[in-house]
């Protein structure tokens, strides 16, 4: 059974804005976490299963906590902890399978601030799983009970977001912010049934200066 994974839509906190002395800057980011994401299919999958395969995105939610630091005036570095239930839909015309993982993801992205309201960050994440994934299907009229797979596999892969962040009191900023994240990890043990995931987020969130 082919199993694909998607990613998230993650509302999480940025660093970065702003011009500091070298690390003088350091900031706490509390996140509160919408996820909804997409799965990259192999044409081979398809071509081997005879059925053309939907990924359709589902939204899921979470938390997390970040710590960022201005390296000069206009570069900073940005890492912490997301906890994701990460959800994803896929199927053919009558199968449909609902599959669901919460995840630990770690970012480290580097930012460039452009003015006092908006930033860019990139690099890599690491994702570790968080407890089994959890299963449903759908075949015709018929629907399964849950049931839950010890599947845990380690995902790496990069990040890129543009942030918004406007002050809202002293030392504390709130952010708009859009990501995409691009999973380069196979997401299934057997290596000839898998996928890799899309993250497309919009990010919401709060941001205090230390």
């Amino acid at each position: 059974m082919l199993k694909k994974s998607v990613s998230n839509l993650v509302v999480l906190v940025p660093f970065g804005i702003g011009t500091t002395p070298l690390f003088a800057n350091t900031s706490l980011s509390l996140a509160a976490i919408g996820n909804v994401a997409d799965a990259r299919v192999p044409e081979q999958i398809e071509a081997e299963s005879g059925v053309s395969i939907e990924a359709d995105r589902r939204l899921s939610y979470g938390v997390g906590l970040l710590i960022g630091s201005q390296v000069t005036s206009v570069i900073g570095i940005e890492t912490g902890a997301l906890l994701v239930n990460r959800s994803f839909q896929y199927g053919s015309d009558n199968f449909n399978f609902i599959q669901s993982q919460y995840i630990l993801q770690i970012p480290l992205l580097a930012r460039l601030s452009l003015g006092q309201v908006f930033s860019l960050g990139a690099g890599p994440f690491l994702s570790l799983p968080v407890g089994g994934v959890r299963n449903s299907y759908t075949i015709g009229n018929s629907t399964s009970a849950p049931f839950e797979i010890d599947r845990k596999i380690t995902e790496l892969g990069l990040q890129a977001a543009a942030t918004f962040a406007l002050s809202v009191a002293a030392e504390t900023h709130a952010f708009l912010e859009g990501r995409y994240a691009y999973g380069m990890t196979a997401l299934n043990s057997d290596d000839s049934n898998y996928a890799n995931t899309n993250d497309f987020s919009t990010l919401l969130g709060l941001r205090m200066t230390l």
